[in-house]
């Protein structure tokens, strides 16, 4: 009786195999093309294809990216991505804010002309709010009724 597994693997590696043969037909059909001498007697390989060919190759390229990142074998497998909580010194992308505020990143561009919105950071040439000037703006902003 075999484990979980290795019959994991074993289709793992059916499935790996088929895409892999399904590519090689769609690069094979891709390379066929005619080669001539034009005019000026350079020689010319002109390549007809399929753009859903194409796109087809692309997928099946994908596909056998994804099957290889999976393996537990592979060196340098992607690692879940890190979430960290938002802390006092996390800076907003103007996107971000935009999103916070529910307004438009012209509008928050217009503001940082005008000198009226929270304060800004530049670093390397991104525009940066710092998220405690991004408290301080909108609690300046608040009315008392």
């Amino acid at each position: 009786m075999s484990s979980p597994s290795s019959k994991k693997q074993q289709a793992d590696a059916a499935a790996r195999a088929e895409i892999t043969k399904r590519l090689l037909a769609l690069e094979h059909s891709l390379k066929s093309g005619s080669d001539f001498i034009d005019g000026d007697g350079r020689r010319v390989t002109r390549v007809r294809f399929d753009l859903n060919e194409l796109k087809a190759a692309g997928r099946l390229r994908a596909q056998l990216e994804a099957l290889d990142s999976k393996s537990p074998r592979r060196r340098g497998a992607r690692c879940p991505a890190r979430t960290s909580a938002i802390t006092d010194n996390t800076f907003l992308t103007e996107a971000m804010l935009a999103a916070r505020w529910h307004c438009s990143r012209s509008r928050l561009q217009h503001w940082r002309l005008d000198s009226k919105g929270p304060r800004f950071v530049k670093i390397g040439g991104r525009v940066l709010y710092a998220l405690e000037d991004v408290s301080a703006f909108e609690e300046a902003q608040r009315t008392s009724r």
